[in-house]
C-alpha cells in the first residue's frame, strides 16, 4: 500500500466513526518512530475517551467534543505528514522496484482471492500459514497485507481459535472477488 492509499483509507475509516481503525492503520503502515509515538498518543487519548464513556464519567456532550477533536487531529496529521520512510532511490531503479512491487502485490492479491473462494464453502477458516501453503506464495508479508485489506472492508472474517487467528472469505467477500477473479 502506498502512502495515498494510506492516507485515503485511513480518512475513510474516519468518516465511518472507525476512529479505532483508522488508528491502527496508521500504526500498522507508519515506519517513522516519532511519528509512530505520536499516532500512539491519539490511541491513548481515544482509549481514554472511551473508558471515560463506559465508566460514565464524562458527559456525552463532552464524549463527541473530545472525539470531535480527536478527528480533527487525525485529518490534520495525515494532511501534513508523510508516514511511510522510503529511502530516495534513483528514478529508473525506482520504477523498476515500483513495478515489482505492484506485480507482486497484485499476484498476492489474486492467489490470496483463490485461496480464499476454494474454502468458501468449508465450515473452518484458514491460518495465514495455510492460506501461503495452499497458495504457494514465498512473502507471508504481502498476504497478511493483503487479509488486513480484505478485513478493513468487512469481506473477511478474523476468528480467535485456541491461539491460532483463524480467517475466513464472508459471503460480501466472496460475492465481490468473484466479481473481479475468474477462477476454473
Amino acid at each position: 500500500m502506498n502512502e495515498t492509499d494510506l492516507k485515503n483509507l485511513v480518512r475513510q475509516q474516519i468518516a465511518a466513526d472507525s476512529l479505532d481503525t483508522a488508528l491502527q492503520l496508521l500504526i500498522d503502515y507508519t515506519s517513522d518512530h516519532e511519528k509512530l509515538d505520536g499516532i500512539i498518543i491519539h490511541l491513548a487519548r481515544f482509549n481514554q475517551i472511551k473508558k471515560e464513556e463506559a465508566n460514565g464519567t464524562i458527559a456525552h456532550s463532552e464524549i463527541n467534543n473530545e472525539l470531535n477533536k480527536l478527528r480533527s487531529n487525525l485529518l490534520a496529521y495525515i494532511r501534513t505528514e508523510n508516514l511511510m520512510v522510503n529511502p530516495p532511490l534513483p528514478s529508473t531503479q525506482k520504477s523498476l522496484e515500483a513495478y515489482e512491487e505492484c506485480l507482486a502485490l497484485s499476484f498476492t492479491r489474486v492467489k490470496v482471492a483463490q485461496v480464499l473462494m476454494s474454502n468458501f464453502q468449508a465450515l473452518q477458516g484458514l491460518t495465514i500459514t495455510d492460506i501461503q501453503k495452499e497458495s504457494t506464495l514465498i512473502s507471508r508479508k504481502l498476504i497478511v497485507d493483503f487479509i488486513n485489506e480484505l478485513n478493513t472492508q468487512g469481506l473477511v472474517e478474523k476468528i480467535k481459535e485456541g491461539g491460532k487467528t483463524i480467517w475466513r472469505i464472508n459471503e460480501k467477500g466472496d460475492k465481490t472477488l468473484k466479481k473481479k477473479i475468474k477462477t476454473e
